[in-house]
């Protein structure tokens, strides 16, 4: 090979590689995603049907008995739609009955639904509550069918198609939202969630189920799926139009306010009730309890005309905002009409003057029913319809820090319902101690006191940093309109704390107990004691309180001279410890003995001598020709006592031990 035909095959091969790296440049290589299905309207429809029922409950008035008495419902306990077969009652909830009839009834503990039960067939046959729904009831009402179906019939609806068994790879290959898994006869669920793997295949599946006792949820895995539903079950999917849910209720106060972080496919009434919200505020959107777009969207909308974070999610600071503006809906309102301004709330009270429309008026508050607003129009307050009024903007409040703050912390604008964390303090030149931020109300100088404001800034409330401020009715305390605030850091030169031991000095011997007190100055004080010896401290209590308290309860072996300090911080972190204080403790010397004094009377005669012949010969010496004696009985006294034992041990060991 010559070095010419070398070169041109190297030069190929140079731009073979170069053409590859232009086209990877191009056309990348994607990487793995995550695979979602798209579902169609109606599919979403089916699960937020199937969502409406699974969030109904009710609080049951009076125990009563469950499907076939297999369970019970119990008085005081929380439940959802029971599982029946009303066929005789014929009170199947969302067919024969309506939602709000069936919760009417389970309120009334002297209602149908306590008092009667449900018949499969004439008075024989499988009983229940006298509300309540089958398997194949829920379903027809999700796929939103015009008539109750069983588990039999449902199949031969127009519009449902067979997709084949429950297997993995058909589970793989075409589950589907709102899909069903049917046993002909038997049993009917519906697929209400599906979750998938970055490769496309099935993650876990939830399924919705009215069963005995109650509609119940259960997610599961392919493998699970296929064990519970793969024998008998097959999958069946409904392409008719399925119409959305009825709206949840309106009102936020028909929900708990949430305490969790609410996201793109929250579900539930926590959603419902931010929904609520949104829409009490103006919003369009529906009340369904199903975050989606429409609820994303809306909510992000809501933080960027508010001044918060766009995130599209109900945080903690996001919450608190809403909140603050869904208890009152005080602000601005145009007029939608000509429009009399009253002297109370009714039409029999007199007319002060007449509103033109699409004058801006400010709400400061309604009456019982909401029907009329309070309103202040060219300085005079009076009142008009409420009806009459569209919602314009809540009222602008502008927050001011004081000199102290940088100038990138400069003035910033609220509205009402804006929540902001209280910021941290800048440096003090000076050395104070940041005591905490304290709010003014420019429009009459007042400073707020956690319930109100006042003109006495002494009294005013010390906002923590970090802590929220929330611009609500709360705080505003019936003073509406637009308004300044200033948010003003206050500094202290604080003297630092002081701390003394009382006693100095304590004494404990053998057993006891001692106390010594710390008697200290200063703000939002802490305790800490320390010990001179590190082994000491397990009879030690109150380490950390104003009094240490020393106990011991079995004597020690040695003598020992303890310290003690108490070290106090204030809520500056200002530290100072305590002088020493002393404990003494000692352990009381042994008997001294006389050797030889076997009786103990500090003394040695004849007797002590009798003493010890008595033990090493076993008669006592006085009386020897007596034989009445006992050969342990050192004292002669004819019995055998702890006063003869220890006799012996005063001969034995020289020490005399006191009974």
């Amino acid at each position: 090979m010559t070095n010419i035909e070398t070169r041109s095959r190297f030069s190929r091969a140079i731009c073979i590689i170069l053409a590859l790296i232009i086209l990877l440049c191009i056309f990348p290589i994607a990487a793995p995603v995550t695979v979602v299905r798209a579902a169609t309207q109606s599919q979403l429809n089916t699960v937020a049907r199937a969502d409406y029922l699974y969030d109904i409950t009710w609080v049951c008035q009076k125990t009563v008995s469950a499907w076939k008495g297999k369970n019970t419902f119990y008085e005081g306990q929380t439940y959802r739609i029971p599982y029946a077969w009303p066929v005789t009652a014929g009170k199947w909830v969302g067919y024969g009955v309506s939602v709000d009839e069936f919760l009417s009834a389970t309120k009334d503990p002297e209602s149908e639904f306590y008092t009667k039960q449900s018949y499969y067939t004439g008075n024989s046959g499988s009983y229940a509550p006298y509300y309540g729904n089958d398997c194949s009831t829920f379903v027809s009402w999700c796929w939103d069918l015009s008539s109750r179906q069983t588990t039999g019939s449902i199949t031969s609806v127009s519009g449902v198609s067979l997709l084949g068994a429950v297997t993995a790879t058909n589970v793989n290959a075409n589950l589907q939202l709102g899909d069903a898994l049917n046993y002909a006869g038997s049993h009917i669920v519906l697929v209400t969630d599906i979750t998938y793997n970055a490769d496309g295949s099935v993650a876990a599946v939830e399924i919705t189920e009215q069963t005995p006792p109650q509609l119940k949820r259960t997610v599961h895995t392919v493998s699970s799926l296929v064990s519970a539903y793969g024998a008998n079950y097959k999958i069946y999917r409904y392409s008719g139009t399925v119409s959305e849910p009825p709206e949840k209720g309106a009102d936020p106060n028909d929900y708990t306010v949430p305490t969790a972080d609410l996201i793109y496919g929250s579900r539930g009434d926590d959603v419902a009730w931010l929904q609520a919200v949104l829409k009490k505020m103006g919003y369009s959107l529906s009340v369904d309890g199903i975050f989606g777009s429409e609820t994303q969207s809306t909510l992000s909308l809501y933080q960027s005309q508010y001044g918060l974070l766009v995130t599209g999610i109900a945080d903690d600071v996001t919450r608190a905002s809403l909140i603050g503006w869904w208890t009152d809906g005080r602000g601005v309102y145009k007029t939608t009409a000509n429009l009399n301004m009253r002297t109370g709330d009714g039409t029999s009270n007199s007319i002060i003057t007449t509103i033109p429309a699409g004058t801006e008026v400010a709400v400061i508050g309604f009456n019982a029913s909401g029907s009329w607003a309070n309103i202040v129009y060219n300085g005079v307050e009076g009142w008009v319809s409420f009806g009459y009024l569209s919602f314009v903007r809540k009222f602008n409040y502008t927050l001011n820090f004081n000199t102290n703050i940088p100038e990138t912390m400069a003035t910033e604008s609220f509205k009402q319902g804006r929540a902001y964390s209280i910021p941290q303090p800048p440096a003090n030149p000076d050395g104070d101690h940041f005591a905490g931020w304290q709010l003014l109300r420019l429009s009459d100088l007042s400073w707020y006191d956690g319930t109100g404001w006042a003109a006495d800034q002494g009294s005013s409330k010390l906002f923590d940093a970090g802590e929220l401020l929330v611009f609500d009715p709360a705080m505003l305390n019936g003073r509406w309109g637009d308004d300044s605030f200033y948010l003003c850091a206050v500094w202290r030169s604080v003297p630092l704390p002081t701390v003394s031991i009382s006693p100095s000095e304590l004494g404990i011997t053998d057993t006891g107990s001692a106390v010594f007190s710390a008697e200290a100055t200063g703000e939002g004080l802490t305790y800490l004691w320390s010990c001179s010896d590190p082994d000491f401290y397990e009879y030690l209590s109150g380490v950390d309180t104003k009094e240490l308290t020393v106990s011991i309860n079995e004597a020690l072996e040695e003598e020992q001279t303890l310290t003690f300090t108490c070290t106090v911080t204030d809520r500056y972190g200002q530290r100072v410890e305590s002088d020493a204080a002393c404990l003494f403790y000692t352990v009381s010397p042994p008997p001294e003995y006389i050797m030889g004094d076997v009786n103990g009377d500090s003394a040695v005669s004849a007797y002590d001598v009798n003493l010890a012949k008595r033990y090493v010969t076993g008669r006592y010496a006085i009386e020897e020709g007596s034989s009445a004696y006992l050969s342990s009985d050192i004292n002669g006294d004819g019995v055998i006592t702890a006063t003869d034992i220890n006799l012996i041990i005063r001969i034995v060991a020289g020490t005399y031990v006191a009974v």
